[in-house]
């Protein structure tokens, strides 16, 4: 758990590949809040790190596209360099709002990884992403012992405790349901906050055949480092 008297003690990472299009709003709303703010420009394309710079993110760039898990990962190396008390994870295409970030402060009172929870009110979600969804939290409920309504969910917080003990060894979408896994193995609880479903016009980077794939073999390596 970790004790967080305001937002000062903690730092937003914003994983992004060509998402110029929202990512100033997301940086401008997190800088409002007194987050510092961490994009990692996952070689984008487009504008994505150069308007980041300009809302006073500090920029982290990928030459080459690596994939979200290795997005994240670089995020953590940042943060364990850090003297941070706590790190949120957002998603950079405009699901996730920052005016929710200090609900993930406060949860972070009792549990050193805490989740969005969009499921209490999924309608903006497409139907095919909340079945998917569902399956998916599910399976890894089961798998960690918790109740974990929206496993699939970018919008999180990490204690310092827990990212200290985290070690990935993926580097893709399925690296937050590896986060999730270990967090149960190594004894750290874990809580959701609600949050609104939120989905626009952007593109998903999700692919789902391959993504799924992946899931289900990493789902398949992952039974067996619970007892």
């Amino acid at each position: 758990m970790t004790e967080l008297s305001s937002t000062g003690n903690a730092a937003v990472a914003i994983p992004a590949r060509d998402e110029a299009a929202h990512l100033g709003a997301i940086v401008r709303g997190c800088r409002a809040l007194g987050f510092e703010v961490w994009v990692v420009d996952d070689g984008s394309d487009d504008d994505t790190g150069e308007i980041a710079r300009r809302e006073g993110a500090e920029v982290l760039r990928h030459a080459t596209s690596l994939g979200k898990g290795a997005a994240i990962r670089t995020a953590l190396r940042r943060f364990l360099a850090s003297k941070r008390g706590a790190l949120v994870l957002m998603d950079a295409d405009g699901q996730h709002d920052p005016r929710f970030a200090p609900e993930f402060l406060r949860a972070a009172a009792v549990a050193d990884l805490v989740l969005g929870n969009r499921m209490g009110n999924p309608g903006a979600m497409p139907p095919v992403r909340r079945w998917t969804n569902r399956a998916m939290s599910l399976f890894l409920s089961r798998m960690c012992g918790a109740a974990i309504p929206d496993s699939q969910c970018g919008y999180r917080l990490l204690s310092r405790r827990f990212a200290e003990a985290f070690r990935p060894t993926t580097s893709h979408f399925e690296l937050e349901s590896e986060m999730l896994v270990q967090a149960a193995r190594f004894g750290f609880k874990i809580t959701s906050v609600p949050i609104p479903a939120v989905y626009g016009s952007s593109p998903s980077h999700i692919r789902p055949i391959r993504d799924t794939l992946r899931f289900l073999g990493f789902l398949a390596k992952a039974r067996f480092s619970i007892r």
